[in-house]
């Protein structure tokens, strides 16, 4: 039996097919793989070295200084000393954490902001991407 097809065979073994050009993949092709390579290279490395911020809304009461800031839903998010806190466009760090009378926790933050009631915007994670697409 052959192993070959007898067309496929005729047509490898024609010597004018020997003089022919062989064709070369044009040079955007080329750069059009290259450019894919670097996107795909630049998603993966901010994926493991980049953060998103995942953050929580919450008030704060501004007093000399010192900022108490409670979270709108203590439910699904939990205050902790290091967090990052935005209040009126201004960034601080929680120093410390209390509970309130009703057993909720209130954190302190050092703020140069004048005395009132704000809003503030806490960042409760900042995991990397790569952790949230693939749960690490």
């Amino acid at each position: 039996p052959l192993l070959f097809r007898k067309k496929s065979l005729d047509r490898i073994s024609q010597p004018d097919q020997l003089t022919d050009y062989l064709r070369v993949t044009k040079p955007s092709v080329w750069l059009m793989i290259a450019a894919m390579l670097v996107v795909l290279l630049g998603l993966i490395s901010w994926s493991l070295v980049g953060n998103i911020d995942i953050t929580a809304e919450g008030n704060a009461v501004i007093s000399k200084g010192l900022a108490m800031i409670m979270l709108a839903d203590n439910d699904k998010y939990c205050l902790d000393e290091g967090m990052r806190v935005t209040i009126d466009g201004k960034d601080a760090i929680i120093t410390h954490i209390d509970y309130n009378e009703f057993g909720m926790p209130v954190g302190y933050a050092r703020i140069a902001e004048s005395d009132g009631k704000y809003s503030v915007r806490v960042v409760v994670r900042s995991p990397h991407p790569f952790e949230l697409l693939f749960g690490v």
